[in-house]
């Protein structure tokens, strides 16, 4: 039997994609991410749609920065707020309300909740402060 002599052996490889391959993962600490990465995935893909999305979703918010706006309608807050300037009170009393229900059967993360309410306690004048807090028992005497 004859064997044959590649003349480009790298052809091969490059063809393959192993050389492109090894370039990217020859680093310990990019493969160990890349494990990570796996086992998220994988971690993500065993449990509901919804769990999932409230998972990221924290991860995410946890990770949000004010950074530049590169498109003028891709940012979902100022969109909401654009509406909310449109829209009658009663409209946005109705859509606040059932979105507050919706968020509190979400695991949403601990910063997202301080932003909501900071949101609602800046919107009380301080009498009302003072009601709430001493209705809530945050503060002690009478309402």
């Amino acid at each position: 039997m004859i064997e044959q002599q590649n003349e480009n052996p790298g052809a091969t490889a490059i063809a393959s994609g192993a050389e492109f391959e090894a370039a990217n993962f020859k680093t310990v600490s990019y493969r160990l991410e890349v494990e990570w990465a796996t086992a998220l995935a994988f971690c993500l893909g065993r449990v509901s749609h919804e769990t999932g999305a409230q998972i990221c979703f924290a991860y995410l918010d946890s990770r949000r920065t004010e950074g530049p706006v590169l498109a003028l309608f891709d940012d979902i807050r100022a969109e909401a707020e654009f509406w909310a300037d449109c829209a009658p009170v009663h409209e946005v009393e109705a859509h606040v309300f059932a979105g507050m229900r919706r968020l509190g059967e979400t695991a949403l993360g601990k910063n997202t909740r301080k932003r909501l309410f900071a949101a609602l306690w800046d919107s009380f004048d301080d009498a009302d402060r003072l009601k709430f807090a001493r209705k809530s028992g945050m503060i002690g005497g009478a309402v």
